[in-house]
């Protein structure tokens, strides 16, 4: 008998792990464990794994190598953890765990996956001189909710890497998510869904009861076959649907939507709206028919389309929605933009944001997404020195004709205690006055709001007041 215990960072990664074993003559558990494990990572993805033997020097035992998680190899832009790391694990260096120096011939294993991002086969690629082509020392089928059926190899059992790209922990049989701890034989969550019945009616449920079509990548929320392109679903407003972070057994699941470049329309101009944090699927419908109907009341010509990502996380959870939109930055939304213009190459595209679905937006012009011709961030809910030499986001206005910044004073916002210090709703009250520190100052532009607004976070929704502000901008958006 032994007892494990866990240690976690203020990320709810994993970053300790001990197994004590029990003293029968003591009638007690052992004072040192036998095995003592600690983890360093990157995001999501381990970069080393530690070795802390009981007076001893730590010894690194393996180093583990990532590259394109399921939703990048299915074209998401330089997606390494937008389906929560899964498929993404390429190779493993491990050392000698016996205590002795670490040798200069370590094993290398290359990890090869089934469709849905199961770890299939593990390769010995150490290139011995018996075995100078590899050799597959792990093989693994499983059933639907991730059950071994057959393991072989002489590494079967010491790889810890298996289902869904996880990590499986021998003496409890769980695997470790992230959020959450996962029971493959009874097809089912150790504990309730950290962000309650927004990930589902079920809290326990795994891939809403059929994980052969959806996965989850931390065990926060589905993610819908993250291999489909994104889905489009035609309601009063054109509602662009994100398919990597929709929820479960709700309103979200549109999974079986039409194929957006099979659907889409082409036309002169379309504007994408892009909704900020707290909100449900509901008040995003809300915010986007005011935002067209205000949009088209000051003779805006263009498409509106609406995008939905998932920032409906409570205050207290901010920098959990903050992770979301930038996991939609360089996933879901880039995919979408580009499907788009590959649906339509002579389309004029302009994107506008309010609150933190800047984030979004910033996120994907940062990271690739480009050819964008007007760019309107509204209260945008992120730091004022994103723009600045070295800031996130400092190469983000090449990819637009124009960035227009409506920034407003007196934004409630400004006054509320989020946790995260460098929240502003006020971006470009410093920024873009700063052009000194601003290498692309010249692509951007502010337009202030505070009279119109005052302490309105959500002013570009609420009419009369936004007119003045979309009599600015609708010229521009054509």
């Amino acid at each position: 008998m032994s007892r494990v215990d866990f240690g976690y960072d203020s990320g709810w990664r994993r970053v300790r792990k001990t197994v004590t074993p029990w003293d029968e003559q003591a009638s007690g558990w052992a004072g040192a464990p036998s095995l003592d494990r600690r983890f360093l990572w990157s995001g999501w993805r381990m970069l080393l794994e530690f070795d802390m033997p009981a007076g001893g020097p730590e010894d690194v035992i393996r180093k583990f190598t990532w590259g394109l998680d399921l939703a990048g190899l299915n074209g998401a832009v330089n997606s390494l953890e937008s389906a929560g790391t899964i498929g993404g694990l390429l190779a493993v260096r491990e050392y000698d765990v016996s205590g002795a120096p670490q040798p200069d011939d370590p094993a290398d294993y290359v990890y090869l996956y089934d469709s849905l991002g199961n770890v299939g086969q593990v390769v010995d690629w150490s290139h011995t001189p018996s075995d100078p082509e590899g050799a597959i020392v792990a093989h693994y089928e499983y059933d639907p909710y991730g059950g071994v059926t057959k393991a072989q190899g002489d590494y079967a059992a010491d790889n810890a890497w298996r289902f869904s790209t996880k990590q499986w922990d021998d003496e409890t049989g769980l695997g470790y998510w992230g959020f959450r701890y996962y029971d493959a034989v009874i097809g089912r969550w150790m504990s309730r869904d950290p962000i309650g019945e927004r990930g589902g009616l079920n809290f326990y449920l795994y891939g809403a009861g059929n994980p052969s079509a959806y996965i989850d990548g931390l065990g926060l929320y589905i993610l819908v076959n993250a291999r489909d392109s994104v889905k489009v679903v035609s309601l009063d407003l054109e509602w662009v649907h994100v398919s990597w972070v929709a929820h479960a057994n709700d309103d979200y699941s549109m999974s079986d939507g039409e194929d957006l470049v099979e659907s889409f329309e082409c036309c002169d101009c379309v504007l994408v709206w892009v909704h900020g944090y707290n909100t449900n699927l509901e008040q995003a419908r809300d915010s986007f028919a005011s935002a067209e109907s205000a949009y088209q009341g000051a003779r805006g010509k263009c498409k509106v389309y609406g995008f939905a990502w998932r920032g409906d996380f409570s205050p207290i959870q901010f920098r959990r929605s903050m992770r979301s939109a930038d996991i939609t930055a360089t996933g879901a939304f880039a995919r979408f933009i580009k499907d788009l213009q590959n649906a339509c190459p002579s389309t004029r595209l302009h994107i506008a944001s309010h609150s933190l679905g800047a984030r979004v937006v910033l996120g994907a012009l940062q990271d690739g997404v480009s050819g964008i011709d007007q760019v309107i961030l509204t209260s945008a809910a992120v730091s004022n020195s994103v723009f600045e030499s070295g800031g996130e986001f400092e190469d983000a206005p090449l990819s637009a004709n124009k960035t227009i910044i409506a920034f407003n004073r007196m934004d409630e916002v400004l006054r509320t205690p989020y946790q995260l210090s460098q929240l502003h709703a006020a971006l470009g009250q410093t920024s873009v006055r700063a052009a000194d520190r601003v290498p692309h100052a010249s692509r951007l532009a502010e337009f202030d709001v505070t009279r119109e607004w005052q302490t309105h976070h959500g002013g570009v929704y609420k009419s009369p007041q936004n007119a003045h502000f979309w009599r600015h901008v609708a010229p521009r958006i054509k």
